[in-house]
């Protein structure tokens, strides 16, 4: 079986995550997730990008996985669509695959050109006056949630109105984790309904770890929370606007202010699955550099 690199695979950097060892990161977009390898192995399939269609070198890849045709790493690599045959070779990427307990809504990939000019610096600065607005709001309304409460408890039509307003800010957390990451050079193949950890939206960023750059990372993870904060703002300024919590359009913006920033602070709470615990994981990852020893074929040295 003669074997050759996937032309459309993404090797990350190695990164050493939660303390542990330094781990690359392979995206070979034929399957739902990556495969986590050996830094040396990332840089062997990072070497084999630059030359696609060639046999792959099997000498060189006996140092890391054995014999290429019984080992069990093979077929990993196989399934993942890092390595192909070489009549496999010139098929497209798969750009969506499904996953046990996700429901494809769409590929936000349409509205990404929009966002060329987001950066991660600005997206980290933006976040602190944000969630700083958000503070003077929860200060200046929380006398009125009393008011609030009373107003919507005997309109049905009300709490929808708070549900449809909580909907649509979840899309745009969502789209904030997507224009984020592909401003950075990432690519978002997905965004829709998830069963896990818990009942909500998703937004496929498993690209992210092919990013070099830390506060990249970083700022992928905090985009959610961000748009999350300047939306109860500007809901908050729009009820305040309307009349407070003496109307009803007034309570069901004060309300869905309230809940959408509830929300919002629970995601920044450190445990898994979260974009706080997402954020501070990167925070403190390091990246590091690896270098394949020579063969007796070359004496020139790779470094990731």
């Amino acid at each position: 079986m003669i074997l050759v690199i996937n032309p459309h695979i993404r090797v990350g950097p190695p990164l050493s995550l939660n303390g542990g060892e330094a781990r690359c990161y392979v995206d070979g977009a034929d399957c739902g997730q990556l495969l986590v390898v050996a830094p040396e192995l990332g840089l062997l399939l990072k070497k084999m990008t630059l030359d696609p269609g060639t046999p792959i070198d099997e000498s060189a890849f006996a140092r890391f996985i054995g014999d290429v045709d019984a080992s069990a790493q093979t077929l990993e690599l196989l399934e993942h669509g890092i390595l192909r045959t070489v009549s496999d070779e010139t098929r497209p990427p798969v750009l969506f695959t499904r996953r046990s307990g996700r429901v494809h809504l769409f590929d936000p990939a349409a509205l990404m050109p929009f966002c060329g000019g987001l950066s991660d610096v600005l997206v980290l600065i933006a976040g602190i006056p944000a969630h700083a607005a958000l503070a003077v709001a929860a200060v200046a309304t929380y006398r009125q949630l009393p008011k609030v409460v009373e107003e919507l408890k005997g309109s049905p039509t009300s709490v929808l109105g708070v549900v449809a307003i909580l909907a649509l800010a979840i899309v745009f957390h969502e789209l904030s984790h997507a224009a984020v990451l592909c401003a950075v050079g990432g690519r978002v193949r997905s965004i829709g309904l998830t069963l896990r950890p818990w009942p909500g939206m998703y937004t496929d960023v498993r690209s992210v770890y092919l990013l070099k750059g830390r506060w990249e990372r970083v700022a992928v993870f905090v985009a959610g929370p961000l748009a999350t904060a300047l939306i109860s703002d500007i809901l908050t300024v729009f009820a305040l606007g309307v009349g407070g919590a003496l109307t009803v359009v007034g309570s069901v913006l004060l309300a869905a202010a309230w809940v959408n920033a509830a929300l919002g602070l629970i995601n920044l709470i450190p445990f898994r699955g979260t974009d706080g615990f997402n954020a501070i994981r990167h925070v403190l990852s390091e990246a590091s550099s690896v270098s394949l020893p020579p063969s007796s074929e070359e004496n020139s040295e790779a470094v990731l």
